[in-house]
């Protein structure tokens, strides 16, 4: 959604992206807000709204810039091994442009994750994770970055002493 402030907005407005007309969700005379496709977010670049009014002549406003940033995300995971039989386990997760919808990922499989920041993320590794002796893949799945393909981050499950 894209919310667009201004004056004189007609009842019947119509707004463009980058020139597809896209759908007005709620407007007034002062505020328009729109659904924008996912895909105009998809790579990093710029997207040009612009508001027309019906008439003759179509009354059109100057073009608005919305920037669309594509932050490098990478993460750390602390700590980055359990010991198998463990209860849950809690890891913490460092890195950068978390969002409140991000989710720790276990070899695809959701975690229950705590936002705490833009920078930091909780999650709990179900015990019935920590069976034996394995290696899984981290990741962190952000909504807002779907075409972005986050590296894995390896945790170990070590056997215990009296296991070996």
């Amino acid at each position: 959604m894209i919310s667009i402030y201004g004056s004189g907005f007609a009842a019947n407005a119509t707004v463009q992206a980058n020139g597809t007309f896209v759908p007005v969700t709620s407007q007034s005379g002062t505020n328009i807000t729109v659904s924008v496709p996912s895909t105009f977010f998809a790579a990093a670049g710029s997207i040009q709204i612009v508001v027309s009014n019906p008439g003759t002549p179509v009354v059109q406003s100057n073009a608005a810039t919305v920037s669309v940033v594509k932050p490098t995300l990478g993460f750390g995971i602390s700590p980055n091994y359990a010991t198998a039989g463990s209860p849950d386990t809690k890891i913490t997760v460092s890195g950068n442009c978390f969002f409140a919808d991000s989710v720790v990922m276990w070899n695809d499989t959701a975690l229950a994750t705590t936002y705490v920041n833009a920078n930091q993320l909780t999650a709990v590794i179900p015990a019935s994770f920590l069976t034996g002796l394995a290696q899984a893949s981290i990741q962190v799945s952000t909504p807002e970055t779907p075409a972005q393909v986050l590296p894995p981050t390896t945790i170990y499950d070590f056997p215990r002493a009296a296991d070996q």
